[in-house]
């Protein structure tokens, strides 16, 4: 008996296996978490050129801007668009998701600039929403901002 507890003790063989079915989980997780980073950067990355796009526009339109003016670019922050259309972002369809266009005034030596400043806030949209609930993340929003002097006037 204490021979054959010794062998199995002594016995090297299917330790890979062994290895590789405690890390195959880790990598597993690593590698759909940074699935999710590059999604959530990307999601980031196409907000943000609609609110480039959207702050261009109205930039160049006089201050204060008129309520068709406003609307026109928040259609062009969600969808590249002025008239409407197709949102670029499946998250601009979700109640959450909000776009607000102001405007402000500054003072630079003699003359007065006037800024237009562009908020959005949209819902993650993730690939894997149970691993993003696992995390603690289901109800993310990526907001971001973009500003851009009136050159309109």
């Amino acid at each position: 008996m204490c021979n054959w507890l010794a062998n199995l003790w002594g016995d090297r063989r299917g330790g890979i296996a062994i290895e590789a079915a405690i890390l195959l989980p880790i990598f597993a997780l690593a590698l759909a978490g940074s699935m999710e980073v590059g999604r959530a950067l990307s999601q980031a990355a196409t907000i943000e050129k609609g609110l480039r796009a959207g702050a261009l526009y109205a930039a160049g339109h006089e201050a204060p801007l008129s309520v068709a003016v406003i609307a026109e670019t928040k259609n062009i922050v969600r969808t590249l668009q002025p008239v409407g259309g197709t949102p670029v972002l499946s998250g601009w369809e979700s109640p959450a998701a909000s776009v607000e266009v102001t405007t402000r005034s500054f003072a630079l030596g003699a003359d007065t600039l006037t800024v237009v400043h562009i908020g959005a806030s949209v819902p993650y949209q993730p690939l894997v929403p149970a691993l993003v609930a696992f995390a603690g993340f289901a109800d993310t929003l990526i907001t971001l901002s973009h500003e851009q002097v009136i050159i309109g006037q």
